[in-house]
């Protein structure tokens, strides 16, 4: 199970109204990912939505395509790594 949400707060903050995509509020947004049999722990890495794809390809067993640029989030779950990417790409539509 994967949780995580977006924080409303960011809502009023705006600049010529226009959200801005890196506001501390939008930019650390909590992800809670339970997995069966697993000890839950708080992990403080660098994450991104992108992840939950091989994430939930690999606990389904499933072979992650080579053409996947994300990461698997298991190696974190499961306490073997304490970080799987140094960075993470975003972007935004400017109008």
């Amino acid at each position: 199970m994967a949780f995580t949400l977006v924080s409303m707060e960011f809502l009023g903050k705006v600049v010529r109204g226009q959200r801005s995509p890196l506001y501390e509020d939008i930019a650390h947004i909590p992800l809670l990912i339970y997995v069966l049999g697993v000890k839950p722990r708080r992990v403080d890495a660098l994450v991104g939505l992108s992840d939950l794809m091989p994430t939930v390809l690999q606990l389904a067993g499933v072979e992650i395509p080579p053409t996947v640029q994300s990461r698997s989030l298991l190696p974190l779950i499961e306490g073997k790594e304490e970080e799987v990417r140094d960075f993470v790409v975003t972007s935004y539509q400017l109008q």
